[in-house]
């Protein structure tokens, strides 16, 4: 659960009678001090990539050819390959027959949301420019 989510519930249960005054004040300033500790980490700008182009690209080609890297390794590479892509894992729902993910790559994201992106422009059909 998120922080902001902690925050939320935390506030509910205080305007349900779940928890008293004391501990919501304290619960809210452990909280607060943790939000301005996430806060002041993102706003710490990363070293400069020096190759960064040249890490897109090969990124990029990577994930372009990631069936057939997939079929052709062993299992000990394509578990380094999921975990990558899936750093939360795949699980299994049997009753839906279905597999899900929790979290995936970010980069994997983002190349997916741009690639389905440039298909809607590309047909014309997209709403964003």
């Amino acid at each position: 659960m998120c922080l902001h989510e902690k925050k939320k519930e935390l506030t509910i249960r205080h305007g349900l009678g779940e928890i008293d005054r004391a501990t919501y004040e304290l619960t809210l300033e452990h909280l607060t001090d943790q939000m301005e500790g996430v806060y002041k980490e993102l706003n710490i700008v990363p070293k400069k990539i020096s190759n960064l182009e040249s890490l897109l690209k090969n990124s990029l080609q990577k994930l372009a050819n990631i069936r057939s890297m997939w079929s052709s390794s062993g299992l000990d590479y394509k578990r380094r390959i999921q975990n990558t892509l899936f750093p939360e894992g795949i699980f299994y729902d049997a009753k839906n027959h279905q597999y899900l993910t929790k979290k995936i790559n970010g980069f994997l994201f983002v190349t997916i949301r741009l690639s389905n992106e440039y298909g809607l422009n590309k047909n014309g059909d997209s709403q964003f420019y």
